[in-house]
């Protein structure tokens, strides 16, 4: 474990970068993914998994992928959005989240049933697609019946082909929940500033101004206009065109930033922060 900030000794040209719940990936102008963290479910991408590849502590090459447009990274999975807008994923499949009938896989492999896309998202133990069109598509585990909505709400307890969340028109930017095991939601940025939540809302994660959970997707109430979000494991933060930042959901650690440590279900602004131009939840901070 490290306290303070290392630079990732060789790499350079990054132009996106993405950290999972215990590996991290980047996007190199070469459009070639490196990795780095912990393989043991394949998730670095590299051929390695299991006990043949420990803890990474320098990053390594993703095996065979090229021109890739995005990257994403969950548990135990990294996806990447390819030019011409296909999907490759790695890692651990337990829940479908590589949409491949593979167990896992230590390699980059094309996702079944995904095209058009330009951006990809992973959660805990699902996947939602941002397509080019301004749709979203998710698959993954269902078994709380957080990722599908407009869809089967019950039957099967991981859906390994994408499902069109419906009620979604002109997204942005996608954000999915991870860590703490229970993660099961998405956010996701409209072309209009605004921002629709749905999944799991244990701690008023959605910003609905409840609790409850909501299988379709819910305009976040009470937010001015937002340029960008992040969702952690049980909170949500939005970049406003002010400059400022509304959080909203679990405050058990201060992650909302108010210092009241209590939870939210509606956006609250983080005191002292002002011409803020990026915002980043982690799992339980900010």
């Amino acid at each position: 474990e490290l306290y303070s900030p290392v630079q990732v000794v060789g790499l350079n040209h990054v132009v996106q970068l993405a950290v999972g719940e215990f590996n991290s990936c980047a996007l190199l102008e070469n459009r070639t993914v490196d990795c780095w963290g912990d393989g043991v479910n394949g998730q670095l991408g590299n051929g390695s998994s299991g006990l043949k590849q420990p803890l990474s502590t320098r990053f390594v090459k993703v095996r065979g992928l090229r021109d890739a447009t995005w990257v994403a990274t969950g548990n135990g999975t990294s996806c990447a959005a390819i030019k011409g807008g296909t999907v490759k994923c790695w890692g651990n499949n337990i829940s479908d989240q590589l949409l491949t009938s593979l167990s896992t896989t230590s390699i980059p492999v094309k996702t079944q049933g995904l095209s058009g896309v330009s951006k990809v998202t992973l959660g805990q133990t699902n996947g939602c697609a941002l397509l080019v069109k301004g749709t979203v598509e998710c698959w993954g585990d269902n078994e709380l019946q957080g990722t599908w909505v407009g869809g089967p709400s019950q039957g099967l307890p991981y859906y390994p082909y994408p499902y069109q969340v419906a009620g979604l028109a002109n997204v942005t930017q996608l954000s999915t929940g991870i860590g703490d095991g229970v993660s099961q939601f998405s956010c996701a940025l409209l072309r209009n500033t605004s921002v629709k939540c749905w999944g799991l809302n244990f701690d008023g994660e959605l910003g609905s101004g409840t609790t409850g959970d909501v299988m379709t997707p819910t305009i976040v109430s009470g937010l001015p206009s937002a340029l960008q979000i992040s969702a952690g494991a049980d909170h949500t933060c939005a970049l406003l065109e002010s400059g400022s930042i509304d959080c909203w959901g679990l405050d058990m650690y201060g992650e909302l930033g108010d210092g009241a440590r209590a939870d939210s279900p509606k956006p609250i602004t983080v005191p002292g922060v002002s011409d803020a131009t990026e915002v980043s939840a982690g799992e339980f901070d900010t």
